[in-house]
Parts: structure tokens; sequence; C-alpha cells
């Protein structure tokens, strides 16, 4: 049967060159509820200035109609949400989702479905405006909703992927998940290290005047500190839960984590693909962040390995999503 539930979060993304803001709201197969949210943007695009942004939401979305049918295949999302159809692992998955944010740098195009769902495409030819509408082989690392068949679960997807981006970015993009392989959910095998992160608008709030994202994993000194280019944070009305990602240059890497007054609840961490542990995904179960007068400060701990896509073991299945007819 489809799941989804009324998010009230408006998602942000902010492009590495300039910002753009996505507003994602969920809708629910079989649901009359859905609320409005606010969302506050914070950016540097590329040698630009950095740029603030506060948005409201609106009245939210209604549901589909409440006599849809639970077979697989059902006409049940109600547009403009998206139908996922398909088996993980022997699990059926049919639920309806938000279209998706699409954010788009180079090789890589990031579909984001809730605080913490995504997927993220990498073909070996750039994205561009040619590939607009039309379906472009890519593998895939995704993190399923947060609600549902297999809630937050880790997978990846190889040879038969494809993802189609819509012309208007806010009717998201159509995406195959095939060759798929599991991860599984966080958290996974405990590594030493810990991360501190401090973004303001052209560093100033910051220690020594500048960004920084500096740290150490099972041992290695790291240093991103020149690859952080921008901030997205959503904070949703009334709620004290804010999500925030440091944008990043290449978005050959990713960060993304889940706070709750001031202490850091949930989050990931993919390492760049380019690099001697490229491409493993981390798990971070710990920290804390203050975000006050456009300044982010914040230490993540309690790391832990769980895994890579060329380490993952295969499962049978595929998973389809495709926008709901009017």
């Amino acid at each position: 049967m489809r799941t989804g539930r009324p998010l009230g979060l408006l998602g942000v993304m902010l492009g590495v060159m300039l910002g753009v803001m996505m507003t994602m709201t969920a809708l629910s197969a079989c649901s009359d509820d859905g609320r409005g949210g606010t969302a506050t943007t914070e950016g540097a695009g590329g040698s630009g200035a950095a740029g603030s942004t506060t948005t409201s939401g609106g009245a939210g979305g209604t549901g589909g109609d409440p006599s849809c049918l639970p077979e697989p295949g059902a006409p049940c999302c109600a547009p403009p949400a998206m139908t996922w159809l398909g088996t993980i692992d022997g699990q059926t998955i049919d639920s309806c989702h938000p279209p998706p944010g699409v954010h788009v740098d180079g090789h890589v195009l990031e579909a984001r479905v809730d605080a913490q769902g995504f997927v993220r495409f990498r073909s070996p030819q750039p994205f561009t405006s040619a590939s607009v509408s039309v379906p472009v082989q890519a593998s895939a690392i995704a993190r399923l909703p947060d609600e549902g068949p297999l809630a937050s679960t880790w997978l990846c997807a190889g040879e038969g992927t494809t993802v189609t981006r819509a012309a208007d970015p806010f009717e998201g993009a159509e995406f195959t998940l095939a060759s798929l392989s599991l991860l599984g959910t966080c958290p996974g095998t405990p590594v030493s290290g810990s991360f501190d992160l401090c973004w303001a608008p052209g560093g100033a709030g910051c220690p020594g005047g500048s960004n920084a994202f500096t740290g150490s994993l099972d041992g290695t000194p790291i240093d991103w500190s020149a690859d952080v280019v921008g901030l997205g944070i959503s904070l949703p009305d009334g709620s004290p839960t804010t999500t925030w990602e440091p944008l990043l240059r290449a978005n050959e890497h990713a960060l993304r984590a889940v706070s709750q007054q001031g202490t850091v609840a949930d989050g990931y961490l993919i390492t760049p693909l380019g690099g001697p542990d490229g491409g493993a995904v981390y798990c971070i179960g710990g920290g804390t962040s203050t975000y006050a007068n456009d300044v982010l400060i914040a230490t993540l701990t309690d790391l832990s390995l769980l895994g890579r896509c060329s380490e993952a073991s295969p499962v049978d299945g595929e998973l389809l999503a495709t926008r709901s007819s009017p």
C-alpha cells in the first residue's frame, strides 16, 4: 500500500555558482492533510557575495482520492506527487513522494526527497541543457526516505540506471534504479575521528576570518575547507529541528546533518570520489551545532563507516519513480 506524509518542510538547495532554492511539499497518497513551512537559505555563489533568502510556505498540498486502490500500480498518487514502484531484495515499494528538488553540478545530479532521503546520480557525461527531458545513463547512490518500506536504507544502483530531468525544475526528475546493491542503515562500523565546521558569508565570524571544514577519519587528517562554497539550511515552522549542509565544490562529496536544539541527531558524510577513501559513506551520530547571525559552527562526532558501493551486497529488484498523471 502506498505510504507518505505531509512534511511541511521547504527543502533548500544552493547551486555552487549561484543560489537555487527548491521548494518541496510532500503529498500523502490517501490523506487530506497538508501544511506549510519556512526555510532560510544562506550561501555564497562562486566569487559573488553571500545571500540570504527567507520564504514562507503556503497552505500545503492535499492528498489523493481516499478511495484509491492499494494494489501496486494503482493510480493513487495525486499530482504533483510521484509514484515509486518496484521491489528491493523482495520488499515491495509502492509509495508516493513529492517531486524531488533537483540540483545539477557537472557529472552529478542530486534529487532530494525529504530531510535526508535523496538519490545522487553520476553520469560519464556532464548533465547539460541538451540532456533535459531525455533519459541519461548513470550510476547512483541513494538513501531511501525516512518513512515507508526500507526506510532510511542506503543502496547503490548500476547498469540499467537512468534519470530523466524535467524541463521545469519544480517537477523534479523521473528515474529507474537497476542493478541494485545494499549498504544498509546507519550506524555502521565505528571509526575514530571527528569534524569541525564553520561557515559564514565571506568567512566573517569564523576563526581566522575564513570558512573551515577540518577533522580526521580513522587517523587520517582531513582539510576540506577550500571545498566549502555555501550553506543550505532548513528551519521548519515551529520545529526545534534544523537540517543543514555545507555546499561543496564540484559536488564530489557531501555532508548533511539534522540538529535538534543544538545537538546533532543524525547525518551522513560521503567522501570525495578522487580520494583514497573515495565514495565511502560515513554515518554521523552526534555532535553540536549553532546557527546565529548567519554563522554556522558545528562539531561532528560518533562517526561510523557504512561502506562503499564497490563493496555493497547485490540484491534483486528495480525501482521506478514516475510523475503522476493529472
